[in-house]
């Protein structure tokens, strides 16, 4: 009788540790950054995957919005909480000061930032099919108090979002009008092309 082969367990005893340094680094060399986040004139550049693992939200508008490197531009809300957001999503922890916590708390909650937010696990991507999709209204991947993002196409695809309206999905418009652009994102846009 022959005896069953033997499996053996080969740990990293260091990998979250490991990823989390090397995700962080990736961060600040702008190392394969895949998507940009425009707020208050300024902009963030970051990872889809990234992004995508920490929010069900951005999950669900990075699926339903492919593009190489989309700009999603945040509405009301400041460059300190998207910034301290980002730092989140990669290294697990940031520190804040007290008077910028109840705002910070607030951007999380709208963007549906797992570990900042009350987001159920496993939630995400709920749709098996676009035919499939619920309505707006029933949409619990959707986030409260974002507007629904508009699509500006140009050279680049654009959601526009904003925590203090109260739209409640993430479906998409489109629209050919690039006037309604800001100069300021237009010339991002510009700089974006060109890299």
């Amino acid at each position: 009788m022959a005896s069953a082969p033997q499996h053996y367990c080969l740990r990293w005893n260091n990998y979250q540790s490991n990823l989390t340094s090397v995700f962080d680094q990736l961060l600040q060399s702008e190392s394969f950054v895949d998507v940009t986040l425009a707020v208050d004139g300024r902009s963030l550049k970051a990872h889809k995957v990234i992004l995508s693992a920490c929010s069900p939200y951005f999950q669900t508008l990075l699926h339903d919005n492919p593009c190489q490197h989309p700009i999603v531009i945040l509405k009301d809300v400041t460059y300190a909480d998207m910034h301290a957001v980002v730092q989140f999503m990669y290294k697990g922890e940031i520190s804040v000061a007290e008077q910028q916590l109840s705002s910070l708390l607030k951007v999380a909650e709208a963007l549906k930032i797992r570990g900042l937010a009350d987001v159920p696990e496993g939630g995400g991507l709920s749709r098996a099919s676009p035919e499939a999709a619920p309505s707006p209204a029933a949409d619990s991947s959707s986030p409260r108090g974002l507007a629904t993002p508009e699509l500006i196409e140009s050279c680049v695809d654009v959601a526009a979002l904003s925590p203090a309206s109260g739209a409640a999905s993430p479906l998409v418009s489109r629209s050919q009008d690039s006037t309604e652009i800001r100069p300021a994102i237009a010339e991002m846009i510009k700089d974006e092309e060109r890299d």
